[in-house]
């Protein structure tokens, strides 16, 4: 099977508040499944297309800045049923974020001064876009009736951002 999907997310709250980046979002996705056998495998892959740029100052004097606008989001699996009530899944999810997301060192260079300081190194934001992986392997229960338990894991494989390496999930699904 086969679908194209469209999300729009409108502006909503206060950027000046951190409520929000005051830009609107259109995602146009493909998703694509199939079944074949035990297996069933799945993809969706989208572009996330930003009304107006995030900006940001590049470095700690504010002489330059930063735009990050537009990101690619994707995410690919496959389930395997061991069992008429037990399945296995493994996905990869992701994102690539255009135009920034990384911090490195930038060296600067002083003036001659008093305290004989030539310079220093500082973080600053660089122009790169930034990708996130995430492998999700887990597995599918249906316990009794309609009552499903679902456990996973999310592993984190990029080293970029403030993140979890390991994170474990576990729901419970129940339909009546």
């Amino acid at each position: 099977a086969m679908a194209v999907a469209d999300i729009a997310r409108i502006p909503s709250g206060d950027r000046d508040e951190l409520l929000g980046l005051g830009t609107s979002h259109t995602l146009v996705s493909f998703i694509g499944s199939a079944t074949t056998g035990r297996f069933s495998p799945h993809l969706n892959v989208g572009y996330e297309f930003w009304s107006d740029a995030v900006t940001t100052s590049r470095d700690f004097q504010g002489d330059t800045t930063l735009s990050v606008r537009d990101q690619v989001v994707y995410n690919a699996g496959i389930e395997f049923e061991l069992h008429s009530r037990l399945t296995v899944v493994a996905d990869v999810v992701g994102r690539y974020l255009k135009g920034g997301g990384q911090v490195g060192y930038q060296p600067f260079a002083y003036p001659p001064n008093l305290s004989n300081v030539r310079g220093a190194e500082a973080l600053v934001a660089v122009p790169h876009g930034f990708n996130t992986v995430i492998l999700a392997p887990g597995a599918k229960w249906n316990v009794y009736g309609s009552a499903l338990l679902t456990a996973s894991m999310l592993i984190t494989t990029t080293d970029g951002g403030l993140r979890d390496i390991v994170t474990p999930v576990v729901g419970i699904d129940w339909g009546f």
